[in-house]
């Protein structure tokens, strides 16, 4: 895996942010980019509570998208990440929007950098 100076790791992965690429213990993931585009919002944000309409500004700009398209990609997140029913990744806030609950360190770090 090579070093870059936007990797977060939470539980087996780690995310280098900037370049959109996701590792499983050491094995490359594949992701859609829109939806890591929202994992590295959420993942840059942990512990916050992201609102929906946040999340589609930072990743759909100005493009109009449907509503149900924000939880189609948090729900590819979701099976990418083997988030069960009890949420250990991502956590719907109803009526507001999501929030990353786990702990986030600095891949190259030992101390969090957001406890979850």
């Amino acid at each position: 895996m090579p070093d870059s100076p936007d990797r977060r790791a939470f539980g087996p992965f780690v995310a280098d942010l900037s370049k959109e690429l996701l590792w499983r213990e050491e094995e490359l993931v594949r992701v859609p980019r829109r939806t890591f585009q929202v994992l590295a919002l959420l993942v840059r944000h942990a512990g916050a509570v992201l609102e929906k309409r946040e999340i589609f500004d930072a990743v759909w700009g100005t493009t109009v998208v449907e509503e149900n398209t924000l939880a189609r990609h948090i729900a590819t997140l979701r099976r990418i990440l083997d988030d069960g029913p009890d949420h250990k990744y991502i956590a719907t806030v109803p009526g507001w929007g999501y929030r990353f609950v786990a702990e986030v360190v600095d891949a190259g770090a030992t101390t969090p950098l957001v406890e979850g």
